[in-house]
């Protein structure tokens, strides 16, 4: 939130700075004359604005004409009959009675058109016509009367002030009428009137420019004080009405802002310069398990600390001390709660620090993740470090990054010899190819289920047979970064391997020698059997001694021969089975 929200919603019962910026009294001289303007216009005004003044003090203007034009009527009406005793019996009545009467229907006229009219021009005009007829009139009832006649010029110096009163539009229109109205009156009395002395001919000169200076001064300045006290009203109805909307929309704002503040899971909360709450949010408040109005105005250290005055060691109360924007993390028991503070100053249009925002984010299950994260990193570090294989991690393109302990313990080479630098360098030249086309079925997106076997250099120049298999280790994005690997070193097993090889091609050239051997002795101990069977037959057939003799003789030859095949291979059996003595 900007400062100046921010400020309408922490700082209770305050008017914002744009809103108090716009309650400016505009100067009274806004109605200076310019000369470029036509018709007279005030400076700070347009058109529009003057037609709407015109338009607002019409009404006004038409009734004060209306007055002046009745009392023109009265007073000619009653000037007709002493028009008729003075000039009775010469030719001059009936133009006189003529001009009165004239007169005094052209101000009945006058007073018809202003009463009904709506338009200031036309006001203007009439009015305008009648004050230059009346100034005229005035001027012809003066030749009318006699040279010593001076009566009229009393009547003459207040119609002149009520002639300047008549024109509140152009000034020029203003001034015309009692001009020419003291212009003739003074040219008839130098002129036609009798000479009366010097001291005598300067009071009326006097009086006359004295009517004329008096009636402009007092017309100008009512005119003047008129304008500005009608454009000053608008003005200050406008402004009224823009600090009314700006209140209202300040005290909108300042709802919207607090219940936007209220649906922040964060506690807030602002404090005076005497550590005194003055502004808390719902989340605050539930925390605690007040109202609101209760804890307005209460220590917060005697809410959050559990102290009634703030103790040396209060984070909070040094905050306050030392207004910078800050964060930092802390331990509230009275909450049970791990909080990250944010603490803010605000100050006021002169720069003092008038108050403190604080915003308290509960970190507790943050920390307990952070706690069990460090736990298991640790519990895996272990793992990797007393592994008895070799944990590494390898980029794409072949470089390896990192090589856990074990890769000193298995092959003696220290880790800067091989990190930062591509596998080929340990691998025996001959599983180059084997590794390559590996890596390459992982970078394929294959996951092969069998890793790789290849041999590496120890540092005392041999080679030792590794087990490898990679994991693909991706970002948020799902792109490939790196992989992690795992080698076993299986050289015990390749050599049991091939000792295993050994014994059983030697088995099978003795099962061989084996299977060659029953077959010879197969036809060896069919032989005698064969004798055997034949002259037992033979013998029981014949009778001849010497024959039969003979069969014996053959069948014991044979049954010899047999005998001595099987000690022959009962003597090998038990060879092979090392009972033999």
């Amino acid at each position: 939130m900007t400062r100046r929200r921010c400020r309408a919603w922490l700082l209770p019962r305050q008017i914002p700075t744009w809103a108090t910026s716009r309650l400016r009294i505009p100067p009274l001289n806004i109605l200076e004359n310019r000369k470029d303007q036509p018709h007279g216009l005030p400076q700070a005004i347009g058109t529009e604005d003057w037609l709407r003044y015109r338009r607002h003090f019409l009404r006004w203007d038409s009734r004060f004409l209306c007055v002046l034009a009745g009392l023109s009527i009265v007073f000619n009406l009653l000037w007709l009959r002493s028009d008729y005793l003075l000039l009775r019996g010469t030719p001059l009545l009936p133009w006189m009675l003529l001009l009165r009467l004239g007169l005094i229907g052209l101000s009945a006229w006058t007073i018809a058109v202003v009463l009904r009219t709506d338009q200031p021009e036309r006001f203007d005009r009439w009015s305008f016509l009648w004050a230059m007829s009346c100034a005229l009139a005035s001027v012809l009832v003066i030749l009318s009367r006699p040279a010593t006649f001076t009566g009229h010029m009393i009547v003459e110096l207040v119609v002149i002030m009520a002639l300047y009163a008549v024109q509140p539009g152009h000034a020029l229109r203003r001034v015309l009428p009692p001009l020419l109205l003291s212009a003739g009156s003074l040219v008839l009395f130098f002129t036609f009137k009798v000479a009366m002395g010097y001291v005598v001919s300067l009071s009326v000169l006097i009086a006359y420019t004295g009517a004329n200076v008096l009636g402009w001064l007092v017309s100008f300045n009512w005119h003047r004080f008129r304008n500005e006290a009608f454009f000053t009203n608008e003005a200050l109805e406008k402004l009224y009405r823009q600090s009314e909307l700006g209140r209202m929309a300040a005290e909108a704002s300042e709802r919207t802002w607090e219940r936007i503040i209220d649906t922040s899971p964060n506690m807030l909360f602002v404090v005076n310069r005497d550590c005194r709450l003055i502004r808390v949010n719902r989340t605050f408040a539930e925390r605690l398990g007040l109202g609101r109005q209760e804890l307005l105005g209460r220590r917060c250290c005697d809410l959050l600390c559990g102290a009634a005055m703030p103790p040396p060691h209060c984070l909070l109360h040094r905050l306050v001390e030392n207004p910078q924007p800050r964060t930092v993390e802390a331990r509230f028991p009275s909450l049970g709660i791990d909080g990250r503070i944010m603490a803010a100053p605000l100050v006021d249009q002169f720069g003092d620090h008038e108050a403190t925002v604080f915003i308290v984010q509960d970190i507790t299950e943050q920390k307990r993740s952070e706690r069990e994260l460090k736990a298991t990193r640790e519990r895996y570090w272990s793992l990797v470090e007393n592994s008895q294989s070799v944990i590494y991690t390898i980029r794409p393109d072949g470089v390896i990054t990192y090589v856990s302990p074990g890769f000193t313990r298995l092959l003696g080479h220290e880790p800067n010899v091989i990190v930062g630098r591509h596998f080929r360098v340990l691998v025996h030249p001959d599983d180059i190819e084997t590794c390559t086309a590996y890596q390459h079925q992982l970078l394929a997106g294959c996951n092969p289920e069998e890793g790789v076997e290849h041999r590496v250099r120890h540092h005392d120049g041999t080679y030792r047979w590794h087990f490898s298999n990679l994991t693909r280790c991706t970002d948020d994005n799902a792109v490939l970064t790196h992989f992690v690997g795992n080698a076993i070193d299986i050289t015990e097993l390749k050599q049991s391997q091939l000792a295993l090889c050994a014994a059983r091609e030697m088995a099978e050239r003795a099962s061989r020698a084996k299977s060659q051997f029953l077959a010879m002795i197969s036809h060896e101990i069919r032989t005698p059997l064969n004798a055997i069977v034949g002259f037992s037959a033979l013998a029981g057939q014949t009778d001849d001694q010497e024959r039969l003799k003979e069969y014996v003789n053959i069948l014991a030859h044979s049954s010899r021969l047999l005998m001595d095949l099987v000690n022959d291979i009962l003597d090998m059996s038990r060879a092979e089975a090392g009972e033999l003595r």
